[in-house]
C-alpha cells in the first residue's frame, strides 16, 4: 500500500508529477483523484476494485456495491456499536483526545464498555492560543481516564523521515505534531488508537459547510441560520463571503479560479503553473458535498498521514466514523437539518449523545480541529527553511532567488498563508532530495 515498495524494482523511475506538486504548493492539496507525486504511479480509489485479466493483459476497475437494508437501524445505536466493536483487541487500546465532540464521544462510550483504564492521548502546543488543554481536561474529568500529553518538541522536525514515511511532502506542522503523538503512544505501551476522523465529513463539522447549507435551504431557514450564528463556528461576514464564492464557482468557474490564484499572497514565488485551479466535483446540496468529502480527497488526505504516522510506530489506527459502511450510509442520508440546525454544527451528535458528552463541550461553538501555531513554529525553523531554498530541484517549482531576496520580510509577516507556503516549500525541498533510504539524500 506504499509507493516505496516500488523503489527496488529495476525499471522504476523517480520522475515526479509536476501537476501534483503544483496542487500541493498552490492549493494545499495532496494527490487529487488517482494521481500521486510519482509519475505513472496511481491510486486505487475508495471502494474501487482493480482486476487484472492475465489472458488479455488488461486492467479493469469498477466500484464495489455495498447493498444492505438500513431502514430499521438507528444511527445512535450504530455509532455505539461501531466504537464497541473496535475495542476488541488482545493488545492495549488507547484513545486520541482533542477536546472536541468526536474524540470525547468515542472515549466516553469506551469508558462505559471496558473495565480497563482508559488511556487518553493528546498533542499540545505551548502556545496558549492553540492549546486545547482546557477542553481536554473537561472531557477527562467525565471519562476519568489516564490523560497523557505530548508537548510537541519543535526542535525535533525530521522531514527526511516523515516525508519518506508519507511517500509525499507533508502539508503543515500538524503532521509533525501527529508524528510525535504516536511516538508517545508507543512509549506508553499502547498498540491500538481510536480517533474521530470522518465525523466532520458525516455531520458537517467544518465552517466551510455553512455556505452550502445556506444555499441548500429555503429563505426561512436561511434567516434562522443568520439569527443563530452566535452558536456557529463562523461569523456572518465570512458566511456571506463563502456564499458569494460558491456562486462564483458555480457560474463562473474558470474566472473564479483565475482570480483566486491571482490573489494568493505567494503567487509571485511559484513558477508558471500547469493550471491555476482545480474543478470542484460537487455543487449540489449539503449532503452531496459531505458525500464528496467523505469519499474524496479531504478525508483520504487525513487518513493517509495518520495511517503512515501510526504504522511507523507499529500502532493500528482505528476510526469508528471513517471505516463503518453502515454509519456512513445512515449519516449521509440524514436530513441536512440534523447536521446544521439553528446555527449548531454536528447537531445530531450534540442532541443525541448528551449523556456521553460534557455539557461544556456540547455547547462549545468554536472549531479548531487539530491546529498548531504555524507562524511561531516557522520562526523557530527559520534556518531550516532558508537552507532548504538552496535545493536546485526545488527551483523548478518555485523561484528560490525571489524567496531568498524577500526572506526576512516573509518571516516577519503575520500572514498565515505565506507561512504555510514557506513550510510547504521546505517540505517539498526535503522530499525532492529523498533517495531510497530516509537517512540518505541524493
Amino acid at each position: 500500500s506504499e509507493i516505496k515498495t516500488f523503489f527496488d524494482l529495476p525499471n522504476f523511475g523517480f520522475k515526479h508529477t509536476k501537476k501534483v506538486i503544483q496542487d500541493f504548493l498552490i492549493h494545499e492539496k495532496i494527490e487529487l483523484d488517482k494521481c500521486t507525486f510519482y509519475d505513472q504511479v496511481f491510486k486505487v480509489m475508495p471502494g474501487e476494485v482493480l482486476e487484472y485479466e492475465l489472458s488479455r493483459d488488461k486492467f479493469n476497475t469498477y466500484q464495489y456495491k455495498f447493498e444492505t437494508d438500513t431502514s430499521s437501524l438507528d444511527l445512535k445505536e450504530q455509532i455505539i456499536r461501531s466504537v464497541k466493536s473496535r475495542l476488541l483487541s488482545d493488545v492495549p487500546v488507547g484513545f486520541a483526545l482533542s477536546g472536541g465532540l468526536d474524540s470525547t464521544l468515542i472515549s466516553s462510550i469506551a469508558s462505559r464498555e471496558t473495565k480497563e483504564e482508559v488511556k487518553l492521548f493528546s498533542a499540545n502546543s505551548e502556545s496558549p492560543k492553540h492549546d486545547e488543554s482546557y477542553w481536554q481536561n473537561i472531557a477527562n474529568n467525565q471519562i476519568k481516564g489516564k490523560w497523557i500529553k505530548t508537548i510537541v518538541d519543535t526542535s525535533e522536525i525530521d522531514l527526511n523521515s516523515i516525508n519518506y514515511l508519507q511517500d509525499c511532502p507533508i502539508l503543515s506542522a500538524n503532521n509533525v505534531a501527529n508524528y510525535q503523538l504516536y511516538k508517545t503512544v508507543k512509549e506508553n505501551g499502547v498498540k491500538v488508537l481510536l480517533n474521530g476522523q470522518g465525523a466532520d465529513e458525516l455531520f458537517a463539522g467544518y465552517p466551510i459547510y455553512y455556505a452550502t447549507y445556506y444555499l441548500s435551504v429555503d429563505k426561512n431557514k436561511r434567516q434562522d441560520l443568520i439569527e443563530n450564528l452566535v452558536y456557529a463556528p463562523i461569523e456572518k461576514e465570512q458566511l456571506m463571503n463563502d456564499v458569494f464564492k460558491l456562486k462564483m464557482k458555480k457560474n463562473f468557474s474558470a474566472l473564479f479560479h483565475w482570480l483566486k490564484f491571482r490573489k494568493k499572497p505567494f503567487r509571485k514565488y511559484v513558477r508558471e503553473p500547469v493550471h491555476t485551479g482545480y474543478r470542484d466535483k460537487c455543487f449540489g446540496n449539503l449532503n452531496s458535498l459531505l458525500r464528496s468529502d467523505y469519499y474524496g480527497q479531504r478525508l483520504q488526505e487525513m487518513l493517509h498521514w495518520e495511517d503512515r504516522n501510526s504504522m511507523s510506530y507499529s500502532i493500528e489506527s482505528r476510526n469508528p466514523f471513517a471505516d463503518d459502511r453502515i454509519i456512513s450510509k445512515l449519516a449521509l442520508d440524514l436530513p441536512i437539518e440534523e447536521k446544521i440546525h439553528n446555527g449548531w454544527s454536528k447537531y445530531f451528535l450534540r442532541s443525541r449523545f448528551k449523556e456521553y458528552i460534557p455539557k461544556e463541550i456540547i455547547e462549545r461553538t468554536d472549531k479548531k480541529g487539530f491546529s498548531m501555531p504555524d507562524i511561531e513554529w516557522n520562526r523557530k525553523w527559520k534556518n531550516k527553511i532558508f537552507e532548504s531554498l538552496s535545493n536546485e530541484r526545488l527551483n523548478e517549482y518555485v523561484d528560490c532567488n525571489k524567496i531568498i531576496k524577500d526572506f526576512d520580510r516573509l518571516m516577519s509577516s503575520n500572514n498565515i498563508h505565506l507561512h504555510k507556503f514557506l513550510f510547504r516549500t521546505m517540505s517539498l525541498s526535503y522530499f525532492l532530495n529523498l533517495s531510497h533510504n530516509p537517512n540518505e539524500v541524493d
